[in-house]
């Protein structure tokens, strides 16, 4: 049975309805530093595939002398994230559109969309059909969906997202249906989700989860094409010196390893109770003095998964 696209497209028609405020919002704060960067007016000038680089000691003096960074700002501050074809959409969006946010909007709606549909491709491919298209609209209407489309800064993830669930939609068509170029088309996406930003590293968990039933050897080999991308990923990433050091929003467990582990020994927890029990922990990150609760609330909902696995074992 194929997609109901008729559907699909209704519920996507919806969505952009709810959504189109969002192309009346404007540029804001990391939107506005990408704009001098190519201009030159931010002393931070980058080329068009590092508009996501806003701090590395190489520059640290000048944006300090130029007042881009407050005077007490760690010398040794590092943020870039390694976002080349996100980064090169903001230039591509300057060139063309000059500086009307309204299209640049436009553009990461536009995205938005083919995000939508491979979402729906994926979820009918792995999901019982009379779940799927109730999945998908539950999907569609997440406000997780706000912010992304308000802050120009953050369409990576969009972009990210749609090619990370055709990396997944390849890698299942290759296990299932044994088609063999399928995997060389899932690991370009998988790329290319990389490179619009590290949020494609979801995407490969995703696969993991795929493939942790069935023989032991054959799951393995089956890793081996995403395995090959990430490890390229992280090379790429260390060589051009990407990542970020010094920053209490942002922490990268090669260069900062015991901060990681103690931040995520905080943070899995709180994202596991905002998933499970819906709690609205982007809100309460502005609290911290909820922030046990929050574990808490976490720590109920790891229990809980670990009561419901026998289940979804049976396949219930």
């Amino acid at each position: 049975m194929s997609v109901p696209w008729r559907w699909v497209l209704a519920i996507i028609a919806v969505g952009v309805a709810l959504r189109w405020p969002a192309l009346s919002v404007g540029f804001a704060m990391d939107d506005w530093a990408q704009l001098a960067m190519l201009d030159g007016s931010d002393p931070r000038a980058r080329g068009a595939f590092d508009l996501f680089v806003f701090a590395e000691p190489a520059s640290m003096q000048l944006a300090l002398e130029r007042g881009t960074l407050p005077w007490w700002t760690d010398p040794e501050l590092r943020l870039a994230a390694m976002r080349p074809l996100s980064s090169a959409l903001v230039a591509i969006d300057v060139r063309l559109f000059d500086h009307d946010p309204r299209l640049f909007h436009l553009h990461s709606l536009l995205w938005w969309i083919a995000m939508l549909l491979v979402a729906a491709r994926l979820l009918w491919l792995v999901l019982p059909h009379r779940w799927a298209l109730l999945t998908f609209a539950l999907y569609v209407a997440d406000e997780c969906h706000g912010f992304p489309l308000a802050w120009l800064a953050n369409r990576n993830a969009i972009v990210a997202a749609t090619f990370g669930f055709a990396a997944v939609i390849e890698h299942v068509r290759w296990r299932e249906h044994a088609i063999g170029h399928v995997r060389w088309t899932s690991m370009l996406a998988l790329a290319l989700s990389l490179a619009a930003g590290e949020y494609g590293l979801c995407a490969a968990a995703f696969i993991v989860a795929y493939e942790l039933t069935g023989e032991r050897v054959a799951r393995l080999r089956a890793l081996t094409p995403m395995l090959v991308v990430l490890l390229a990923w992280v090379l790429l990433h260390r060589l051009g010196g990407y990542g970020s050091f010094a920053s209490g929003a942002y922490l990268d467990p090669t260069r900062e390893p015991i901060a990681w582990f103690v931040a995520a020994l905080q943070r899995v927890p709180v994202l596991l109770g905002g998933f499970v029990l819906a709690l609205p922990t982007g809100t309460l990150a502005l609290y911290p003095d909820t922030l046990a609760l929050q574990i808490g609330a976490g720590v109920i909902a790891i229990a809980a998964l670990a009561m419901l696995l026998p289940a979804v074992r049976r396949g219930l």
